[in-house]
Protein backbone atom coordinates (compact mmCIF):
# COMPACT_ATOMS: atom_id res chain seq x y z
CA UNK A 1 0.00 0.00 0.00
CA UNK A 2 2.07 3.15 -1.24
CA UNK A 3 -1.13 5.63 -0.27
CA UNK A 4 -4.45 5.77 1.44
CA UNK A 5 -7.16 6.05 -0.54
CA UNK A 6 -10.14 8.75 0.65
CA UNK A 7 -13.65 6.58 1.28
CA UNK A 8 -15.84 7.68 -1.53
CA UNK A 9 -18.69 7.03 0.79
CA UNK A 10 -20.87 9.03 3.29
CA UNK A 11 -19.45 6.01 5.78
CA UNK A 12 -16.97 6.94 8.15
CA UNK A 13 -16.45 4.38 11.62
CA UNK A 14 -15.84 7.14 14.31
CA UNK A 15 -17.13 11.20 14.21
CA UNK A 16 -15.14 13.46 16.38
CA UNK A 17 -17.32 16.47 15.95
CA UNK A 18 -20.63 17.09 15.36
CA UNK A 19 -21.64 20.71 15.44
CA UNK A 20 -24.61 23.17 14.10
CA UNK A 21 -26.51 21.91 10.83
CA UNK A 22 -27.41 23.42 7.98
CA UNK A 23 -25.87 25.75 5.69
CA UNK A 24 -24.50 29.25 6.19
CA UNK A 25 -26.76 32.07 5.54
CA UNK A 26 -26.91 33.15 1.56
CA UNK A 27 -26.86 36.49 2.25
CA UNK A 28 -22.98 36.26 3.48
CA UNK A 29 -20.19 36.60 0.87
CA UNK A 30 -18.43 33.44 1.80
CA UNK A 31 -15.53 32.10 0.58
CA UNK A 32 -14.60 28.20 0.30
CA UNK A 33 -11.76 25.98 0.25
CA UNK A 34 -11.56 22.33 -0.66
CA UNK A 35 -8.63 20.37 -0.58
CA UNK A 36 -7.29 16.60 -0.45
CA UNK A 37 -4.15 16.15 1.69
CA UNK A 38 -1.66 13.17 2.19
CA UNK A 39 1.34 12.51 4.13
CA UNK A 40 3.62 9.45 3.84
CA UNK A 41 4.43 6.30 5.63
CA UNK A 42 8.07 6.81 7.34
CA UNK A 43 10.65 4.82 9.48
CA UNK A 44 11.96 5.72 12.91
CA UNK A 45 15.23 5.22 11.59
CA UNK A 46 17.00 5.12 14.89
CA UNK A 47 20.69 5.36 14.96
CA UNK A 48 20.62 2.17 16.76
CA UNK A 49 19.47 -1.18 15.34
CA UNK A 50 17.48 -2.89 18.09
CA UNK A 51 19.10 -5.82 20.06
CA UNK A 52 18.48 -7.98 22.72
CA UNK A 53 19.68 -10.71 25.37
CA UNK A 54 17.63 -13.42 26.79
CA UNK A 55 18.25 -16.05 29.09
CA UNK A 56 15.73 -18.65 29.52
CA UNK A 57 15.79 -20.42 32.54
CA UNK A 58 13.54 -23.01 34.06
CA UNK A 59 12.02 -20.40 36.88
CA UNK A 60 13.11 -17.39 35.84
CA UNK A 61 13.81 -15.40 32.28
CA UNK A 62 15.51 -12.41 31.84
CA UNK A 63 15.91 -10.51 29.16
CA UNK A 64 17.87 -7.25 28.42
CA UNK A 65 16.53 -4.49 25.89
CA UNK A 66 16.07 -1.15 24.74
CA UNK A 67 12.51 -0.76 25.64
CA UNK A 68 9.94 2.61 25.65
CA UNK A 69 7.85 0.29 27.85
CA UNK A 70 9.10 -2.89 29.37
CA UNK A 71 6.40 -3.39 31.20
CA UNK A 72 4.65 -4.24 27.75
CA UNK A 73 7.58 -6.39 26.83
CA UNK A 74 7.78 -8.17 29.88
CA UNK A 75 4.05 -8.87 29.48
CA UNK A 76 4.93 -10.26 25.85
CA UNK A 77 7.32 -12.05 27.12
CA UNK A 78 5.15 -14.24 29.57
CA UNK A 79 3.07 -14.90 26.81
CA UNK A 80 5.50 -16.19 24.51
CA UNK A 81 7.18 -18.46 27.73
CA UNK A 82 3.26 -19.02 29.02
CA UNK A 83 4.06 -18.13 32.68
CA UNK A 84 3.48 -15.44 34.62
CA UNK A 85 5.02 -12.18 34.89
CA UNK A 86 6.50 -12.15 38.02
CA UNK A 87 8.53 -14.94 36.50
CA UNK A 88 10.19 -12.53 33.81
CA UNK A 89 13.13 -9.74 34.50
CA UNK A 90 13.34 -7.09 31.95
CA UNK A 91 16.28 -5.46 32.40
CA UNK A 92 15.77 -1.92 30.45
CA UNK A 93 19.33 -0.60 28.76
CA UNK A 94 20.31 3.05 27.29
CA UNK A 95 18.45 3.51 23.50
CA UNK A 96 19.88 5.01 20.30
CA UNK A 97 16.87 6.44 19.78
CA UNK A 98 13.34 5.49 19.97
CA UNK A 99 10.93 7.94 18.74
CA UNK A 100 7.70 5.65 19.48
CA UNK A 101 10.01 2.65 17.81
CA UNK A 102 10.36 0.30 20.98
CA UNK A 103 7.45 0.22 22.37
CA UNK A 104 7.54 -3.89 21.11
CA UNK A 105 10.75 -4.91 20.35
CA UNK A 106 11.27 -7.99 18.08
CA UNK A 107 14.64 -8.48 19.25
CA UNK A 108 13.68 -9.66 22.89
CA UNK A 109 10.75 -11.87 21.35
CA UNK A 110 13.34 -13.94 18.71
CA UNK A 111 15.88 -13.97 21.93
CA UNK A 112 13.61 -15.18 24.04
CA UNK A 113 12.01 -17.85 21.78
CA UNK A 114 15.62 -19.02 20.26
CA UNK A 115 17.05 -19.12 24.36
CA UNK A 116 14.27 -21.14 25.43
CA UNK A 117 14.90 -23.83 22.52
CA UNK A 118 18.99 -24.22 23.39
CA UNK A 119 18.62 -23.67 26.88
CA UNK A 120 21.30 -21.01 27.27
CA UNK A 121 21.71 -17.02 26.91
CA UNK A 122 20.93 -15.64 23.48
CA UNK A 123 21.88 -11.93 22.04
CA UNK A 124 19.73 -11.15 18.66
CA UNK A 125 20.98 -8.00 16.99
CA UNK A 126 19.33 -6.94 13.73
CA UNK A 127 21.17 -5.23 11.35
CA UNK A 128 20.31 -1.64 9.78
CA UNK A 129 18.28 -3.51 7.04
CA UNK A 130 16.48 -5.80 8.94
CA UNK A 131 15.65 -2.36 11.12
CA UNK A 132 13.88 -0.95 8.14
CA UNK A 133 11.86 -3.67 7.01
CA UNK A 134 10.72 -5.60 10.27
CA UNK A 135 10.00 -2.79 11.92
CA UNK A 136 6.43 -0.81 12.42
CA UNK A 137 6.19 2.32 10.61
CA UNK A 138 3.96 5.52 10.92
CA UNK A 139 0.98 4.74 8.44
CA UNK A 140 0.14 7.13 5.68
CA UNK A 141 -3.02 9.57 6.03
CA UNK A 142 -5.26 11.28 3.49
CA UNK A 143 -7.74 13.74 4.44
CA UNK A 144 -10.26 15.78 2.53
CA UNK A 145 -11.29 19.20 3.81
CA UNK A 146 -13.93 21.79 2.68
CA UNK A 147 -13.82 24.80 4.46
CA UNK A 148 -15.89 28.20 4.69
CA UNK A 149 -14.65 31.55 5.81
CA UNK A 150 -16.96 34.80 5.19
CA UNK A 151 -15.53 38.46 3.66
CA UNK A 152 -14.96 39.34 8.08
CA UNK A 153 -12.96 36.66 8.31
CA UNK A 154 -14.84 34.63 10.53
CA UNK A 155 -14.45 30.72 9.81
CA UNK A 156 -18.63 29.79 9.64
CA UNK A 157 -17.84 25.91 8.19
CA UNK A 158 -15.23 22.88 8.34
CA UNK A 159 -15.81 19.77 7.55
CA UNK A 160 -13.48 16.97 6.93
CA UNK A 161 -12.61 13.24 6.51
CA UNK A 162 -9.40 11.25 6.78
CA UNK A 163 -8.36 7.47 6.60
CA UNK A 164 -5.30 6.17 7.80
CA UNK A 165 -4.87 3.03 9.92
CA UNK A 166 -4.55 2.55 13.78
CA UNK A 167 -1.54 3.48 15.50
CA UNK A 168 -2.07 2.52 19.17
CA UNK A 169 -2.99 -0.66 18.64
CA UNK A 170 -1.23 -1.13 15.56
CA UNK A 171 1.96 -3.28 16.61
CA UNK A 172 -0.54 -5.75 18.62
CA UNK A 173 -1.39 -7.70 15.14
CA UNK A 174 1.33 -6.56 13.81
CA UNK A 175 3.73 -8.97 16.06
CA UNK A 176 1.77 -12.15 14.63
CA UNK A 177 0.10 -14.84 16.37
CA UNK A 178 -3.71 -15.63 16.65
CA UNK A 179 -4.97 -14.47 19.45
CA UNK A 180 -3.32 -11.01 19.27
CA UNK A 181 -5.03 -11.05 16.00
CA UNK A 182 -8.35 -11.64 17.37
CA UNK A 183 -7.31 -8.85 20.22
CA UNK A 184 -7.36 -6.60 17.71
CA UNK A 185 -10.58 -6.95 15.95
CA UNK A 186 -11.94 -6.73 19.24
CA UNK A 187 -10.59 -3.38 19.99
CA UNK A 188 -11.39 -2.31 16.43
CA UNK A 189 -15.05 -3.47 17.35
CA UNK A 190 -15.54 -1.45 20.53
CA UNK A 191 -13.15 1.35 20.13
CA UNK A 192 -11.63 4.26 17.87
CA UNK A 193 -7.69 4.88 17.93
CA UNK A 194 -7.07 7.64 19.49
CA UNK A 195 -3.72 7.70 18.35
CA UNK A 196 -4.92 8.04 14.43
CA UNK A 197 -7.29 10.98 16.11
CA UNK A 198 -4.78 12.62 17.86
CA UNK A 199 -4.75 16.47 17.04
CA UNK A 200 -7.80 16.34 13.90
CA UNK A 201 -9.50 18.28 16.39
CA UNK A 202 -8.54 21.74 15.73
CA UNK A 203 -8.83 24.52 18.16
CA UNK A 204 -10.89 26.86 15.97
CA UNK A 205 -14.50 28.15 15.83
CA UNK A 206 -17.01 27.09 13.71
CA UNK A 207 -20.94 27.70 13.49
CA UNK A 208 -20.78 24.19 11.47
CA UNK A 209 -18.12 21.59 12.07
CA UNK A 210 -17.84 17.36 11.10
CA UNK A 211 -14.89 15.48 11.46
CA UNK A 212 -14.70 12.47 10.51
CA UNK A 213 -12.48 9.25 10.34
CA UNK A 214 -11.42 5.77 9.41
CA UNK A 215 -8.66 3.59 11.09
CA UNK A 216 -8.61 0.98 8.74
CA UNK A 217 -6.40 -2.14 9.92
CA UNK A 218 -3.71 -3.62 7.50
CA UNK A 219 -1.29 -6.47 7.33
CA UNK A 220 1.43 -4.13 7.36
CA UNK A 221 3.17 -3.08 10.68
CA UNK A 222 1.77 0.46 11.53
CA UNK A 223 2.55 2.08 15.29
CA UNK A 224 3.51 4.93 17.17
CA UNK A 225 5.93 7.28 15.35
CA UNK A 226 6.40 10.57 17.04
CA UNK A 227 3.64 12.84 17.93
CA UNK A 228 1.37 9.73 16.04
CA UNK A 229 -1.51 11.26 14.44
CA UNK A 230 -1.33 14.79 15.73
CA UNK A 231 1.94 16.03 13.22
CA UNK A 232 -0.45 14.60 9.97
CA UNK A 233 -3.62 16.05 10.99
CA UNK A 234 -1.98 19.66 11.96
CA UNK A 235 -0.35 20.05 8.95
CA UNK A 236 -3.98 19.62 7.10
CA UNK A 237 -5.33 21.91 10.01
CA UNK A 238 -2.33 24.58 9.56
CA UNK A 239 -2.47 24.63 6.14
CA UNK A 240 -6.22 25.00 5.13
CA UNK A 241 -5.87 27.79 7.87
CA UNK A 242 -3.41 29.89 6.22
CA UNK A 243 -5.37 29.52 2.75
CA UNK A 244 -8.56 30.73 4.65
CA UNK A 245 -6.69 33.66 5.37
CA UNK A 246 -5.39 34.40 2.30
CA UNK A 247 -8.77 33.86 0.36
CA UNK A 248 -9.88 37.02 2.67
CA UNK A 249 -6.54 38.94 2.63
CA UNK A 250 -5.62 38.78 6.35
CA UNK A 251 -2.49 38.25 7.95
CA UNK A 252 -2.45 34.35 9.11
CA UNK A 253 -1.33 35.14 12.48
CA UNK A 254 -4.62 37.71 12.85
CA UNK A 255 -6.57 35.21 11.14
CA UNK A 256 -5.88 32.62 13.29
CA UNK A 257 -6.25 35.08 16.34
CA UNK A 258 -9.64 36.02 15.23
CA UNK A 259 -10.79 32.95 14.58
CA UNK A 260 -9.78 30.67 17.96
CA UNK A 261 -12.09 29.21 19.86
CA UNK A 262 -12.98 30.70 23.59
CA UNK A 263 -10.47 28.97 26.09
CA UNK A 264 -7.52 29.01 24.61
CA UNK A 265 -5.72 31.91 25.96
CA UNK A 266 -2.49 29.88 26.16
CA UNK A 267 -2.22 29.05 22.39
CA UNK A 268 -3.04 32.84 21.50
CA UNK A 269 -0.18 33.63 23.44
CA UNK A 270 2.46 31.16 22.19
CA UNK A 271 1.33 32.30 18.52
CA UNK A 272 1.66 36.66 19.63
CA UNK A 273 5.13 35.70 21.20
CA UNK A 274 6.46 33.68 17.84
CA UNK A 275 5.01 36.35 15.90
CA UNK A 276 6.83 39.21 18.04
CA UNK A 277 10.30 36.27 18.10
CA UNK A 278 10.68 36.46 14.81
CA UNK A 279 10.15 39.83 13.95
CA UNK A 280 6.96 38.06 11.31
CA UNK A 281 6.48 40.44 8.91
CA UNK A 282 2.98 39.39 7.66
CA UNK A 283 1.93 38.50 4.27
CA UNK A 284 1.91 41.67 2.33
CA UNK A 285 5.80 42.63 2.77
CA UNK A 286 6.70 39.18 2.01
CA UNK A 287 9.08 38.06 -0.43
CA UNK A 288 8.10 36.24 -3.57
CA UNK A 289 11.48 34.92 -3.92
CA UNK A 290 13.68 33.96 -0.63
CA UNK A 291 13.44 34.77 2.73
CA UNK A 292 10.16 34.01 2.94
CA UNK A 293 8.08 32.88 6.54
CA UNK A 294 5.35 30.44 7.18
CA UNK A 295 3.52 30.41 10.25
CA UNK A 296 1.67 27.36 12.27
CA UNK A 297 0.30 26.65 16.09
CA UNK A 298 -1.52 23.52 17.31
CA UNK A 299 -2.27 22.07 21.39
CA UNK A 300 -0.46 18.89 21.67
CA UNK A 301 -2.88 16.01 23.77
CA UNK A 302 -4.78 19.20 25.48
CA UNK A 303 -2.10 20.78 27.38
CA UNK A 304 1.11 21.82 25.53
CA UNK A 305 0.55 24.83 23.23
CA UNK A 306 3.27 25.43 20.44
CA UNK A 307 3.57 27.63 17.98
CA UNK A 308 6.43 27.90 14.94
CA UNK A 309 7.42 30.57 12.08
CA UNK A 310 9.86 28.95 9.96
CA UNK A 311 12.01 30.78 7.22
CA UNK A 312 12.96 29.13 3.71
CA UNK A 313 14.36 29.95 0.65
CA UNK A 314 13.77 28.52 -2.94
CA UNK A 315 16.53 27.75 -4.54
CA UNK A 316 14.86 27.41 -8.03
CA UNK A 317 17.84 26.54 -9.92
CA UNK A 318 18.56 23.59 -7.41
CA UNK A 319 14.65 22.75 -7.30
CA UNK A 320 15.47 22.64 -3.35
CA UNK A 321 13.86 24.40 -0.24
CA UNK A 322 16.16 25.00 2.47
CA UNK A 323 14.77 25.69 5.89
CA UNK A 324 16.98 28.67 7.04
CA UNK A 325 15.51 29.36 10.60
CA UNK A 326 12.64 28.51 12.46
CA UNK A 327 11.34 30.07 16.08
CA UNK A 328 9.49 28.34 18.22
CA UNK A 329 7.43 29.37 21.35
CA UNK A 330 6.06 26.40 23.65
CA UNK A 331 4.23 26.83 26.97
CA UNK A 332 4.18 23.16 28.44
CA UNK A 333 3.18 24.28 31.95
CA UNK A 334 5.83 24.97 34.81
CA UNK A 335 9.53 24.03 33.34
CA UNK A 336 11.10 21.99 35.92
CA UNK A 337 14.49 21.38 33.52
CA UNK A 338 14.98 24.17 30.61
CA UNK A 339 18.30 22.82 29.27
CA UNK A 340 16.55 19.21 28.64
CA UNK A 341 12.77 20.95 27.15
CA UNK A 342 14.66 23.02 24.95
CA UNK A 343 16.99 19.81 23.46
CA UNK A 344 12.99 17.94 22.95
CA UNK A 345 11.75 21.18 21.20
CA UNK A 346 15.31 21.42 18.88
CA UNK A 347 14.50 17.32 18.20
CA UNK A 348 10.93 18.08 17.31
CA UNK A 349 12.57 20.89 15.12
CA UNK A 350 14.55 18.72 13.36
CA UNK A 351 12.07 15.88 13.25
CA UNK A 352 9.34 18.08 11.37
CA UNK A 353 12.30 18.98 8.63
CA UNK A 354 12.56 16.01 7.97
CA UNK A 355 8.92 14.77 7.61
CA UNK A 356 8.45 18.48 5.69
CA UNK A 357 11.21 17.51 2.82
CA UNK A 358 12.71 14.01 3.00
CA UNK A 359 11.10 11.03 5.14
CA UNK A 360 9.05 8.69 3.19
CA UNK A 361 8.92 5.15 2.83
CA UNK A 362 7.69 3.05 -0.54
CA UNK A 363 6.58 -0.37 -1.20
CA UNK A 364 7.38 -2.62 -3.61
CA UNK A 365 4.43 -5.30 -3.24
CA UNK A 366 4.28 -5.65 0.31
CA UNK A 367 8.50 -5.06 1.04
CA UNK A 368 9.62 -1.87 2.12
CA UNK A 369 11.97 -0.49 -0.60
CA UNK A 370 14.13 1.79 1.88
CA UNK A 371 16.06 -0.11 3.72
CA UNK A 372 19.25 2.46 4.54
CA UNK A 373 20.11 5.97 4.73
CA UNK A 374 20.81 6.08 1.44
CA UNK A 375 17.56 5.57 0.39
CA UNK A 376 15.85 6.73 3.18
CA UNK A 377 16.71 10.14 3.65
CA UNK A 378 16.76 12.12 7.33
CA UNK A 379 18.04 15.28 7.94
CA UNK A 380 21.68 16.17 7.85
CA UNK A 381 23.63 18.59 9.50
CA UNK A 382 24.38 20.79 6.83
CA UNK A 383 20.37 21.10 5.77
CA UNK A 384 19.45 21.80 9.59
CA UNK A 385 18.68 25.33 10.08
CA UNK A 386 19.28 27.85 13.07
CA UNK A 387 16.93 27.53 15.97
CA UNK A 388 15.49 29.91 18.63
CA UNK A 389 13.67 28.86 21.10
CA UNK A 390 11.24 30.51 23.77
CA UNK A 391 9.50 28.85 26.41
CA UNK A 392 6.87 30.42 28.06
CA UNK A 393 6.74 30.72 32.30
CA UNK A 394 4.34 29.23 33.63
CA UNK A 395 2.65 27.85 37.07
CA UNK A 396 0.59 25.39 35.29
CA UNK A 397 1.60 21.75 36.28
CA UNK A 398 4.44 20.39 33.93
CA UNK A 399 3.11 18.99 30.74
CA UNK A 400 4.23 16.85 28.04
CA UNK A 401 7.35 18.46 25.73
CA UNK A 402 8.71 15.17 23.96
CA UNK A 403 6.63 15.78 20.71
CA UNK A 404 4.45 18.77 20.94
CA UNK A 405 6.40 21.28 19.06
CA UNK A 406 6.45 18.51 15.77
CA UNK A 407 2.99 19.47 15.46
CA UNK A 408 3.64 23.30 14.07
CA UNK A 409 6.80 22.62 12.70
CA UNK A 410 5.77 20.97 8.55
CA UNK A 411 2.84 22.80 8.28
CA UNK A 412 4.86 26.31 9.05
CA UNK A 413 7.65 25.01 6.31
CA UNK A 414 5.06 24.61 3.76
CA UNK A 415 3.02 28.11 4.83
CA UNK A 416 6.68 29.23 4.13
CA UNK A 417 6.73 27.57 0.55
CA UNK A 418 3.73 29.17 -0.50
CA UNK A 419 4.52 32.70 0.80
CA UNK A 420 7.99 31.91 -1.51
CA UNK A 421 6.10 30.33 -4.62
CA UNK A 422 2.18 30.67 -4.69
CA UNK A 423 2.35 26.92 -4.61
CA UNK A 424 0.25 24.97 -1.77
CA UNK A 425 1.71 21.74 -0.60
CA UNK A 426 -1.01 19.45 -0.18
CA UNK A 427 1.58 15.99 0.35
CA UNK A 428 4.56 15.46 2.39
CA UNK A 429 6.97 14.85 2.15
CA UNK A 430 7.33 17.99 -0.50
CA UNK A 431 8.31 17.01 -4.31
CA UNK A 432 10.29 19.38 -5.92
CA UNK A 433 7.04 18.54 -8.50
CA UNK A 434 4.93 20.60 -6.47
CA UNK A 435 7.15 23.78 -5.87
CA UNK A 436 8.89 24.56 -9.13
CA UNK A 437 6.33 24.01 -11.95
Amino acid sequence: MNSVHLQQTESFEHELVEEGSGNTSSEEEIRTISAEFRTSMAAHAAMEPRAAVADVGPDKAEIWCGTQDPYFVRARIAALLGRRRADIVIHPQRMGGAFGGRVACGAAEQATRLSAMVGRPVRVQWDREAEFRNSYMQPPFAHRVSAEVNAAGTLTRWMQDFVSAPITTGPVSALGDGMSQFIAAGIDWFSADTGTARGAEHPYSAAIQRIRYSDIRTDLPFGPWRGLGAGPNTFVTESVMDELAEAVDMDPVAFRLHNLASGHDRLAHVLKRVAKLSGWAGRASQEASTGAQGVACGIYKGMTYVAAVAQIEALHAQREIRVRKVWCVQDCGCVVNPDQVRAMIMGNIVWGCGMALKEELTLDGTSVRQDNFDTYEIMRNDACPDVEIELVPSEEPPAGAGEAALVSIAPAITNAVHAATGNRIRRLPIRSEDVFI
